[in-house]
């Protein structure tokens, strides 16, 4: 029993260290999460955002005052003076909203002051002399004073900015920052660090309810999906924008909640906010939308919507072109800025969160091993019922589903890209491998029979062995018979040089078999210089009868072009050579499969049918015509140009059969000389069953008139002058139908 599992396990150890091998790697990178496996989660993650966003809910009254292109052509270009930003704070309390955020940073004193504009004149004109003496200057309101003392009517928080580097100086010292609660003062150590900021002026500063850091996380794949709540600057703790609004609109406190290691959540009032461990909260994009805007010309001039503003929270931003103030987020593809801290926003009141659980590696990792292992034991036990990559596509299906529903239901964010991509990986090239053992196992079956059977068998026989016994089935098909006329005769002439006459017939038989099979026929065999085809198997054509037509038209072409190029040779060794070749054609039911013994056999066809068509073939000589086609294919393929000859009882059997001339294809059958010369033909064959021979005659003259241009069916009426004079010297019986008794084949 050992020595047999040892011996199962080496002829699969290939694939089954290759199915443990990629689990694994699987496994590592769904644990430690590469940069790559971090943007390709995000890219599945924004999918799933697109497929359901968050619903735009306006009663949260979180609006945007946008000093947009209309606000900078009624008002001036930017930066306006800090007076006009007091006006905009003045007519916002008026609407009477709750607080205003400025995702905009007044870093600089304001120099339209008009104490600063002389002060840059004296500067820059020499020997400019201010138009007013200096306490009268020093007496003139200063901007930055005027927006400080209109911050004082309404809650206003302040925009800072991070810098990588210290400032000189150390930089501003912040001020208005809330006091956060830490339940471990350690996990501070896990926030985005920075040695310092560029913040608004000290006197504005102190005015404001809150400053609070306007910079976004953005990915490296330069989408922003996330913001840091919490900044450490120097040894000051920072809120976020979005973060100070809400705590300065509703008055709650902030506190930060841990995990270990790092944080868990950041809580404001009873809104507890899920975070990474680094206290970032992801964006739940709900896409731009034109009511959060509201123009702050409009406001200014009194004629925005009160009830618009009326208790809302309020961010004032620039999406002005050319001011460069543009994200990029998962369902937009640029937005200005202000609108990423307006959703963050929306997302803390209305406590629409996305959250990556702290358990989620942990459960893709352990779905990545569970399901390797099951995938080891269908290797490893040859599994039929429940493959390999049926496991797999059950499992990956199963894992996209469950990460949907996890995030459309609970707003749960679950990879199911890395695991589905490793354990299908894993299949995939176990199946790889699997096929090739199994293409070396056909190899051999080829190779065995590829002399004795033909191609299309051999191929049926490697795809499934248990083919390999007698028998057939029953199909509908269209077969073929192909023969050089004169035969006798072209091999006289070849006596001296039989070398030469096999390479006359192989120039034949080239030709004649690339018609065919390049109109999906199958060729059954080759029988000296005659050729045996057929259509419908083994692959299905609907259109068998069509393509066997096409490729008996065709033949008679190549035919035309194949005596032309050997004519010339001929000549030159004094042994001209024309071929001809009858073709016939049959269609109906026959058996189709493997015939023989059972120490050889083959792919062919048996039935009444196929026998008919090589009669046809045979009667095309003695009707004078290139093609002899049955009733049965001229029904089953209409749309080309045939021509009824004869109702003949071929040799060996008894039923006679309508045959038609093949002359041409639907354009051949749509002209009007084809067209004469079926209504002539159709006379003549009813004068002829109708035993009026004067009258075939007269119609014979009209027909070999009207197909000589064309067909030179002279031999056709040849036969039928012929059997005029017979039956005037001893006419047919009273009840005789016109059925022609063939004596030969």
């Amino acid at each position: 029993m050992m020595r047999q599992h040892l011996s199962v396990f080496r002829s699969k150890a290939p694939r089954l260290g290759i199915v443990a091998a990629l689990v694994a790697i699987g496994g590592c990178l769904t644990w430690f999460e590469p940069q790559t496996i971090l943007l390709l989660r995000e890219w599945v993650w924004d999918e799933m955002v697109r497929a359901k966003p968050r619903a735009y809910d306006s009663d949260l009254k979180v609006r945007i005052v946008d000093i947009d292109e209309a606000s900078l052509a009624a008002h001036g270009q930017w930066p306006w003076p800090r007076a006009r930003i007091a006006r905009l704070i003045d007519a916002l309390d008026g609407y009477g909203v709750r607080a205003i955020a400025f995702d905009v940073i007044f870093a600089e004193p304001d120099r339209t002051t008009l104490r600063r504009v002389f002060e840059g004149l004296q500067r820059d004109v020499p020997g400019y002399q201010p138009p007013l003496d200096a306490r009268t200057l020093s007496a003139q309101p200063d901007n930055d004073e005027i927006l400080a003392a209109a911050m004082t009517k309404v809650p206003v928080v302040l925009g800072l900015s991070v810098e990588d580097e210290a400032l000189p100086d150390g930089g501003r010292k912040l001020e208005s920052l809330p006091r956060i609660k830490f339940e471990r003062r350690k996990d501070q150590r896990y926030l985005s660090k920075f040695p310092s900021a560029v913040s608004a002026l000290p006197a504005l500063q102190k005015q404001a309810a809150a400053n609070a850091s306007i910079d976004p996380r953005v990915d490296a794949d330069g989408i922003t999906r996330r913001a840091p709540l919490l900044f450490k600057i120097g040894k000051r703790t920072v809120p976020a924008l979005s973060l100070a609004l809400v705590h300065v609109a509703t008055g709650e406190k902030i506190r930060a909640s841990t995990r270990r290691p790092g944080f868990k959540s950041i809580i404001v009032g009873q809104t507890e906010i899920p975070t990474d461990r680094h206290g970032q909260m992801r964006l739940y994009d709900g896409g731009t939308n034109p009511a959060r805007y509201v123009s702050a010309a409009d406001v200014l001039s009194g004629s925005a919507p009160k009830a618009q503003l009326k208790d809302a929270l309020i961010i004032v931003g620039t999406g002005a072109e050319g001011l460069n103030d543009l994200r990029l987020t998962p369902l937009d593809r640029w937005v200005p800025g202000m609108e990423t801290h307006a959703q963050f926003v929306e997302q803390i009141l209305s406590g629409s969160f996305l959250d990556r659980p702290e358990w989620g590696p942990t459960a893709e990792l352990t779905a990545v091993l569970a399901v390797g292992v099951l995938l080891l034991a269908a290797v490893y036990f040859n599994w039929t019922r429940i493959p390999p990559w049926a496991i797999t596509a059950v499992v990956s299906l199963g894992l996209l589903a469950a990460a949907w529903v996890a995030f459309s239901e609970y707003r749960l964010l679950l990879d199911p890209v890395v695991p589905a991509a490793a354990l299908l990986s894993a299949a995939a090239l176990d199946r790889f491998l699997l096929v090739l053992e199994l293409r070396r196992e056909r190899s051999a079956v080829r190779g065995a029979f590829a002399r004795y059977l033909a191609p299309a068998v051999v191929e049926q026989l490697a795809e499934n062995p248990d083919l390999l016994r007698l028998g057939g089935e029953r199909r509908e098909m269209t077969f073929l018979f192909c023969d050089i006329r004169g035969f006798t005769a072209i091999s006289e002439q070849f006596r001296q040089d039989p070398e030469g006459l096999t390479g006359l017939i192989n120039r034949f038989l080239t030709p004649m078999t690339d018609q065919i099979m390049s109109r999906m026929g199958t060729i059954d065999k080759y029988m000296g210089d005659c050729i045996m085809a057929f259509w419908n198997a083994p692959l299905d054509d609907p259109t068998h009868a069509a393509h066997a037509c096409q490729s008996a038209l065709a033949m008679q072409e190549s035919l035309k072009e194949l005596n032309a190029e050997i004519s010339a040779a001929a000549k030159a060794a004094n042994q001209p050579v024309t071929i001809k070749a009858g073709v016939g054609l049959n269609t109906g039911n026959c058996v189709v499969g493997n015939m023989g013994s059972e120490q050889r056999f083959d792919y062919s066809v048996l039935g009444d049918d196929v026998n008919l068509a090589s009669r046809l073939e045979g009667q095309s000589k003695t009707y004078g015509v290139d093609i002899l086609i049955g009733e049965n294919t001229r029904a089953a393929a209409p749309d080309f140009a045939a021509l009824e000859v004869d109702l003949i009882a071929v040799k060996g059997r008894a039923a006679a059969v309508r045959v038609y001339a093949l002359l041409g294809d639907l354009a051949v059958r749509d002209s009007a000389t084809f067209k004469d010369l079926a209504k002539a033909q159709a006379d003549l064959l009813s004068a002829y069953r109708a035993q009026q021979w004067a009258k075939v005659r007269d119609i014979a003259r009209q027909c070999r008139t009207l197909a000589l241009a064309e067909w030179k069916l002279d031999a056709l009426y040849d036969l039928y002058e012929e059997r005029l004079s017979d039956y005037e010297q001893s006419p047919p019986p009273t009840d005789w139908e016109g059925i022609y008794i063939a004596e030969t084949k």
